[in-house]
């Protein structure tokens, strides 16, 4: 293994311009490397802050659907309960009932 790494070795270490390109090069990686583990920070980051907003989001949409379901119990609880028999209804309308 050392035999066939040995010539690029040598060739870097006695040609000042392969130095520069070769860091270059590893500069270059180390700039993308910290450029995409601080992407992953920032997008974990920013769905943690979605999920905390969409979860007060859902709370409240469920607060009002539990206020909303309240409202339409008590409205059905004080709406008038409307006719039970065939006999109360006057007869100018009351055929439309019996027929059925």
């Amino acid at each position: 293994m050392q035999a066939l790494l040995f010539p690029a070795f040598d060739y870097v270490s006695k040609n000042r311009w392969a130095q520069i390109v070769l860091g270059i090069g590893v500069f270059y990686l180390l700039l993308k490397g910290r450029d995409a583990m601080r992407d992953r920070h920032t997008k974990a980051r920013v769905e943690r802050r979605i999920e905390k907003k969409s979860r007060r989001v859902q709370a409240k949409i469920q607060e009002q659907n539990n206020e909303k379901s309240k409202q339409v119990e008590r409205a059905r609880e004080s709406a008038p309960r409307g006719i039970d028999h065939v006999e109360r209804v006057p007869d100018d309308i009351g055929w439309i009932i019996s027929d059925n």
